[in-house]
């Protein structure tokens, strides 16, 4: 695969990432009431769920699409940039990679949250009672919320280490070199969005983190399109990932 190709399949796979992360955010917000999935009131949160079940479904879909767009985002910045900064940006791919593990768990915890929401408007299920079932969304949505956290920091982790490679100087063998001053934006929204995990600490992060996601969607969008207009219309540099010749 040539750089070209690479750096197409990376702004498109970065378009198609914001896209999921805005799809998630408007449908949860909407079958739910609130993008916070920590809410204590559970029962409320489950009699939402079942109200607005096609919204949901349509959210926990969008989620496991967007682990697989960071999956592709993960892999193909990973082999634009690495002669950048290996290190940083095989570090960033990790971060990444662990985000998708925790994104699939939300979107499962999501989908055990329906069920019993289902469970719960039938007034219980397979024997157990209303206050079981409040019981085990609980526990699930416990796991739910550190999940969902996890997720967040982890590809604010990922996105401001590719942060890093961006502000680091170019290989002479790339031939496409993005502006700096995105290197800048995912270093700021990766960072921010970091904050999601100490949310568990202190409500009040969740501000600080909302505004990084914010800043990750945006750089995503802004990212995306340079590459995929500038794939194939930049003078052919020697490829960091093709040998040399002779």
């Amino acid at each position: 695969m040539n750089g070209s190709s690479v750096s197409r399949m990376a702004g498109i796979c970065l378009l198609g990432l914001a896209m999921t992360m805005i799809v998630v955010a408007i449908t949860f917000g909407a079958a739910t009431g609130e993008s916070d999935m920590s809410r204590a009131e559970i029962e409320e949160f489950l009699a939402d769920a079942e109200d607005n079940e096609g919204l949901f479904a349509i959210a926990i879909g969008a989620q496991t699409a967007g682990a697989m767009f960071i999956l592709a985002v993960a892999s193909a910045l990973h082999l634009l940039l690495s002669e950048r900064n290996r290190f940083a940006a095989s570090f960033a791919r990790a971060a990444l990679l662990t985000a998708v593990a925790a994104t699939i768990v939300n979107a499962g915890a999501n989908f055990t949250l329906a069920t019993l929401a289902n469970d719960l408007a039938d007034g219980g299920a397979g024997g157990a009672g209303r206050s079981e079932v409040l019981e085990i969304a609980r526990a699930v949505g416990a796991l739910d919320t550190f999940a969902w956290l996890a997720s967040i920091a982890l590809t604010g982790i990922g996105v401001a280490a590719f942060g890093v490679v961006l502000l680091g100087r170019p290989s002479e063998a790339q031939a496409l070199t993005p502006p700096r001053w995105l290197g800048w934006l995912a270093l700021a929204g990766g960072a921010l969005s970091a904050a999601a995990l100490l949310v568990l600490l202190d409500e009040a992060f969740f501000g600080l983190s909302s505004l990084g996601q914010l800043l990750v969607l945006v750089w995503s969008l802004l990212l995306g399109g340079w590459l995929v207009m500038k794939a194939g219309h930049e003078p052919q540099k020697q490829a960091a990932f093709e040998p040399a010749v002779g």
